[in-house]
């Protein structure tokens, strides 16, 4: 019973710790005010928000939607037995992916440009694929993903920075 306990008192102070730094980070951005694209300065920390005008586009692989970024992850279900011999179920992660192209970010003051490679991206719509791989209407790269995987159930999440799109840049 103590190990039980030692692993539940760690598990909360890493969660409390995760949950701390999380408030923290929210609370630098929560700080910042927007300013206008044409007051932003070369090495000044500031938040621009501003429409995305890409120069080239990538296509998201399962929404097909056109981008300036995007991040997937292809998931399938794995059927194991725990050490009692019982069948237990968990997600295993497949293949993932990530891509960027640099862009403008433009409001009503100018122009500035973007290059999102090894940014930190965060809160971008998702979209989520059914569980069966046979529902996925989808060709190329993402349809050889799915049709590799159609043994097992399958589950997809793609975060997509939509070109167009209004955005915040920090």
């Amino acid at each position: 019973m103590p190990i039980i306990s030692i692993a539940f008192l760690v598990a909360g102070a890493g969660l409390s710790w995760f949950g701390w730094r999380q408030k923290q980070k929210q609370g630098r951005i929560g700080a910042m005010s927007v300013i206008p694209i044409a007051q932003a300065q070369a090495g000044q920390h500031v938040a621009l928000n501003g429409v995305t005008q890409p120069s080239q586009i990538l296509q998201a692989p399962f929404s097909q939607k056109q981008t300036v970024f995007y991040r997937y992850s292809v998931q399938r279900e794995v059927m194991d037995r725990d050490t009692q011999g019982r069948a237990t179920r968990r997600w295993e992660t497949s293949q993932s992916d990530q891509k960027s192209v640099p862009f403008l970010l433009e409001d009503p003051t100018g122009k500035i440009a973007v290059y999102p490679e090894g940014a930190t991206v965060d809160g971008l719509p998702s979209y989520e694929g059914p569980r069966s791989p046979d529902a996925f209407p989808v060709s190329g790269v993402a349809g050889t993903i799915i049709g590799a995987l159609s043994q097992a159930p399958t589950r997809i999440q793609e975060d997509v920075l939509l070109a167009g799109a209004s955005t915040l840049v920090i």
